[in-house]
């Protein structure tokens, strides 16, 4: 009676999540499907294929009446699967509680965490806009990353992610965002995306949070602990072993999430 998922497939046949299993209801009729569920179903959703994926004790997917679970043993993080997107290319994204987001493609599995870039490792939701951007929710907070940035991670043309975050600075009254049933977030037909949190529901327009290159001022150079005039160049000699430099970006908004890039030449 525990019921945690809902989902229409293509045929019109309702499949129900439990947490015992899941169950199909069509023509009036329900039907308990046999399967692999562990500690019950929470997510279903369908590829362009005609399969299903479920989130249970792992991902399972179901074709042609035969279920096929994929763990940790096979590579993915955590078994605790949280959210499934298949994405316009095809390939599958997997947020799971505590084990970050996965990447399934080509039968193999790619981890990104909090240690290449993720701002957290619960991923409840996951949603594309219309800039090829994945956005994931869980307890820090929601998160913006390109999908071409994860895909070139998992493919070794960088080490990590670039990821825009947004929480209480940004409007949010809490960073937490519920997760565990479906759907823990929505695209409505105007762009928007909605989450469900803690303390109510969090919309964002994607589209007003593309945001440009800051203005970057350097407020004091220091050689050898003496300041430079910074409207003169100046040729700083040797003997001198400490340069330190002092600099900011002019923002009114979301200062605590400015990044820089820097290097000297």
């Amino acid at each position: 009676d525990a019921v945690n998922a809902l989902f229409f497939d293509r045929d019109g046949v309702l499949w129900i999540g439990t947490d015992r299993g899941v169950s199909r209801y069509s023509k009036g009729r329900f039907e308990v499907v046999s399967g692999p569920w562990g500690a019950g179903v929470h997510l279903i959703t369908q590829d362009r294929s005609g399969a299903l994926w479920l989130g249970a004790r792992g991902l399972i997917r179901l074709k042609d009446g035969e279920a096929t679970a994929f763990t940790t043993r096979d590579g993915l993080s955590d078994d605790s699967v949280r959210s499934i997107y298949e994405d316009p290319a095809g390939t599958l994204w997997i947020g799971t509680y505590g084990g970050g987001l996965n990447r399934f493609k080509d039968a193999r599995f790619f981890r990104y965490s909090t240690g290449n870039g993720l701002v957290d490792n619960t991923v409840s939701m996951i949603m594309e806009d219309d800039h090829a951007n994945l956005w994931l929710s869980g307890n820090n907070g929601i998160s913006r990353v390109a999908r071409k940035d994860l895909n070139d991670l998992a493919e070794g043309r960088r080490s990590r992610v670039d990821v825009v975050s947004f929480g209480t600075a940004d409007g949010m009254k809490t960073r937490e965002a519920n997760g565990g049933g479906q759907p823990a977030g929505m695209r409505s037909k105007d762009g928007r995306l909605w989450f469900p949190t803690v303390r109510g529901v969090v919309t964002i327009d994607p589209g007003e949070t593309r945001l440009a290159p800051l203005p970057v001022v350097i407020e004091q150079v220091l050689a050898g602990g003496q300041p430079i005039d910074l409207a003169q160049p100046k040729a700083i000699g040797p003997g001198v072993t400490e340069l330190a430099v002092t600099y900011t970006a002019i923002s009114f908004d979301g200062a605590v999430n400015t990044r820089f890039l820097y290097r000297l030449e």
